[in-house]
């Protein structure tokens, strides 16, 4: 049985154009590999909508009400409608308030508490009536993109669980730890439904490089299947979506290491080529996960070219 560890968009700005000047990306034949849970779902991930940024404030938010009330109910159910964002704010709040608050969701990380974390971030994207409205905006993937460059895994002393509530904190780094796995797995989806434009995919590629060196630095704090195996995860999306070099061969180990073969989901996330189920549980295989991260490694490497 598996062990479940609950560790844990319009910004296509001139910076970021400045920044990655516009890239020849190859061709890459690519189906998308979500889209199997799609009938699983009560809305259409990334819906694009035409709403106008026009009308949209500074104003951001944050959790107060469900950090003062979260004792007085019962249920999961409960909990999750203590979170919901007032019809006012999901249609005033700018596109990067939004998505300060979903990064800061506190209930995020539930993801992992799927057997299938892709089908679960899918699920946990749809609960919360801010990650909805963020995903159908252009500029939605953009700003989570930022948060993805802004954020870093913290390398103190000693590590407690923090929640910031306001949205200005999301930079505190006790609640990195546990955000960045939901943000990515977040960047996944917005990988696999090809929500980035041309100019932020080396963009995208570097801050997961960055965040691979980061975490593998630490791996006496950050375990693999916790945390470092996420970026590894994104990584192999971007690879598997972007490098056109990559062999047949190649490309199998990828999709085997982020969960499927011959595009179909498996039950389990990694099984069987990233842990041999054993009596004892599930086992890190050293080789396959050696082998998939020296092809990540390359391919966003590839990925990062700039005119």
């Amino acid at each position: 049985m598996r062990i479940f560890q609950f560790l844990p968009f319009l910004l296509v700005t001139m910076l970021v154009a400045t920044a990655c000047p516009s890239v020849d990306l190859p061709t890459v034949e690519y189906k998308q590999l979500l889209t199997d849970y799609e009938p699983s779902l009560d809305y259409k991930p990334w819906q694009t909508r035409s709403d106008s940024d026009a009308k949209l404030t500074g104003t951001g938010g944050d959790f107060l009400y469900w950090w003062e009330h979260r004792t007085e109910v019962q249920g999961s159910t409960a909990l999750w409608d203590l979170c919901q964002l007032s019809d006012e704010q999901l249609a005033t709040m700018s596109t990067r308030n939004l998505a300060q608050m979903v990064y800061l969701y506190p209930y995020g990380y539930e993801y992992a508490a799927f057997e299938n974390e892709y089908l679960g971030i899918l699920l946990v994207m749809g609960r919360f009536n801010g990650t909805r409205e963020l995903m159908q905006r252009p500029g939605g993937a953009s700003e989570l993109l930022r948060i993805y460059q802004e954020v870093s895994y913290p390398h103190t002393e000693s590590i407690t669980f923090s929640l910031p509530l306001d949205y200005t904190e999301y930079l505190d780094p006790m609640y990195a730890y546990r955000g960045i796995s939901y943000l990515s797995f977040l960047l996944i989806t917005a990988v696999d439904y090809g929500k980035f434009s041309k100019a932020e995919i080396p963009v995208l590629a570097k801050a997961v490089a960055d965040k691979i060196e980061d975490v593998m630095s630490d791996s006496v704090r950050y375990s693999w299947v916790a945390h470092s195996r996420v970026p590894y995860v994104l990584g192999a999306f971007l690879a598997c979506r972007y490098d056109a070099t990559l062999s047949e061969e190649q490309r199998k180990t990828l999709l085997s290491f982020i969960g499927f073969t011959s595009n179909e989901p498996l039950q389990a996330v990694g099984v069987p080529l990233i842990y041999d189920q054993s009596q004892q549980g599930y086992v890190v295989n050293v080789d396959c996960i050696t082998k998939a991260s020296e092809i990540i490694s390359k391919s966003l490497n590839a990925i990062i070219v700039t005119d």
